[in-house]
């Protein structure tokens, strides 16, 4: 291959079919090339600027959104914000600068929703499947590009989540031996997952291969949705931080193969992590550290911590004939009635307890709010949340439950599926306020919960999810929205998840035709239009395309990407393109 300084304008590869993004990254990151990087396709063409190899800054044309409607989405700004900062923008300002000055978010909210930003348009660029590459290593990218560089790991980990990533993911797999090759992460190399900028439910399934297993049964067990466990796997493979073992005579003891220690390779894992590294401009991610003890040991002492502060360990108390007799006559919830183990064998101490204190949890979550999930008070910092979040996750994960109290999978799946809604939302300043201020506007007493803040909530989630490209678990956080809100946004959000969703190309044109029954049931929600333009535009019919686009904003005047969308096909006819029918 030619060397990067020389202009080479095929360095990172020249079509999409035989070059997927994911591999254009790797290659970028590996060779530390600087430059830009053109993609052209149907729908236009795509920009991506590389600084030491990492990506800092992106143009796209598909599904272009602005940075101000990606922070209302995360919830982190609202509407009068996004309005007040389009005025400002008007007069020459840049978006992110404006939100800054009205006070919507802070400096580091803005270098944090930059990050996503890019990352986002890197996903959307790696959903194509055709397009022709040309990399130019004499342009250096833009000032506005080398302000706030995207961790280029992370970056890479949500570009293999994309469907024409596939092969990528299944060849880095089977570099290390296949999925029932037996691997780990080395215990010294665990630091080294800072520089991944890994999520929190990312890091604990990371944390399960510090012990010795086939990546199959990590895939069974990390709770991560399927493609994005695959993702994190084949990064890790990538990077030299699984290390692969083979069984020595003694199988009590585990060697590294071939022929060397299992140190000795660890080592080498941790050169090849810091190479690839090396000199790659880096966002600044916080460093975690996993706890010594052992799962089990950590598991008895948070169901016996958990016990002890429950009602469960007040009466067990009373009944010892520790405390005051008042303590065991606090009020408590009716309790659930507890399910047969489905071994039949009958359960010990330990068992029973966690047994009884699983559905008194289930008992209580009707009068509990969303800090009292959580066990944390209203002036709870981000690391109390945080901590308890973890802490509640250790011990309520479905897959953690063992399996002699196989009978509480469901029940315990509420549970934390209800620890989990806690977190979203406290753990966000904006979220957190909204719902301070709509538990201070509805009356005290009313425990049934608040449907329209639920659905807003469940739509928050569906976003996240759609970004990540997990379409099924989107689609149920979006259809759960329209559940409680019966918004046709939500509907349509609902239905999109279908139609992006690749392993369900053949229901496309039966929720075309639900999307078309959607507008017309609700004709106050511009995204059923918005989409359906979007699907029209894709499949080449212009003139119904800017209809659509016309109609969005006839309902949403302020709907950017509508607008952003005419003025590409407007393009599109000056160029000679034509409106199609």
């Amino acid at each position: 291959m030619s060397p990067v300084g020389d202009g080479n304008r095929q360095i990172l590869g020249t079509n999409l079919a035989q070059t997927p993004l994911a591999s254009v990254l790797i290659t970028a990151l590996k060779q530390k090339v600087t430059g830009e990087l053109t993609i052209r396709h149907a729908l236009g063409e795509d920009g991506l600027y590389f600084q030491s190899g990492v990506p800092t800054g992106t143009q796209v044309m598909r599904a272009f959104k602005p940075l101000g409607r990606l922070l209302l989405e995360l919830g982190w700004i609202d509407m009068p914000a996004m309005e007040k900062s389009v005025e400002l923008m008007a007069q020459g300002r840049r978006q992110g600068e404006a939100l800054v000055e009205i006070g919507a978010i802070d400096n580091d909210q803005l270098e944090r929703g930059l990050r996503l930003l890019q990352i986002r348009n890197l996903v959307e660029v790696a959903k194509l499947t055709k397009g022709d590459l040309e990399f130019e290593a004499s342009r250096p990218p833009p000032a506005w590009a080398a302000g706030v560089p995207p961790n280029a790991l992370r970056s890479l980990r949500e570009v293999l989540i994309a469907p024409p990533s596939a092969p990528i993911v299944d060849r880095l797999i089977e570099r290390i031996g296949g999925e029932r090759t037996p691997v780990r992460i080395p215990e010294h190399l665990e630091p080294s997952l800072e520089h991944f900028d890994l999520e929190d439910d990312e890091y604990a399934a990371a944390c399960r291969l510090l012990e010795l297993g086939t990546l199959t049964a990590f895939w069974e067990h990390c709770g991560l949705a399927p493609v994005r466990a695959h993702a994190l796997a084949a990064e890790l493979a990538l990077t030299g931080m699984l290390v692969t073992y083979g069984v020595a005579e003694d199988t009590n003891q585990l060697a590294g193969k071939p022929g060397s220690s299992s140190r000795q390779t660890a080592e080498q894992a941790r050169q090849q992590l810091n190479e690839l590294m090396r000199g790659t401009p880096q966002a600044p991610v916080a460093r975690r550290h996993r706890p010594i003890e052992d799962d089990r040991a950590r598991r008895r002492r948070l169901v016996q911590r958990a016990i002890a502060s429950s009602a469960v360990g007040r009466l067990s108390d009373a009944l010892a004939g520790k405390g005051k007799p008042a303590e065991a006559a606090a009020p408590a919830a009716p309790q659930a009635q507890p399910a047969t183990p489905t071994d039949g064998r009958p359960l010990n101490d330990e068992e029973r307890a966690f047994e009884a204190l699983v559905l008194e949890r289930i008992a209580l979550l009707p009068t509990q709010d969303l800090f009292d999930r959580l066990g944390v008070p209203r002036s709870a910092t981000l690391q109390q949340i945080k901590s308890a979040f973890v802490k509640a996750a250790q011990l309520y994960h479905p897959d953690h439950l063992p399996p002699k109290l196989a009978h509480l999978a469901v029940r315990q799946r509420e549970i934390f599926s209800s620890v989990k809604e806690a977190y979203d939302v406290l753990a966000d300043d904006t979220k957190r306020r909204e719902y301070l201020a709509s538990k201070e506007r509805r009356p005290a007493a009313r425990a049934g919960g608040n449907r329209d803040e639920d659905a807003k909530i469940a739509a928050f989630r569906g976003e996240a999810l759609l970004q990540k490209c997990d379409y099924g678990a989107a689609a149920e956080a979006f259809h759960a929205a329209y559940q409680l809100s019966q918004n046709g946004d939500h509907l349509a959000s609902e239905l999109w998840c279908v139609i992006a969703d690749p392993s369900r190309k053949l229901e496309v044109e039966e929720t075309r035709r639900k999307l078309i029954d959607t507008a017309a049931r609700h004709p106050e929600a511009a995204r059923p239009s918005y989409y359906l333009g979007v699907l029209a535009k894709s499949q080449g019919r212009m003139d119904e395309a800017d209809q659509l686009f016309r109609n969005v904003l006839r309902i949403n005047p302020k709907h950017m990407e509508a607008g952003q969308e005419l003025r590409l096909l407007e393009l599109r006819k000056k160029r000679g393109g034509g409106p199609k029918r």
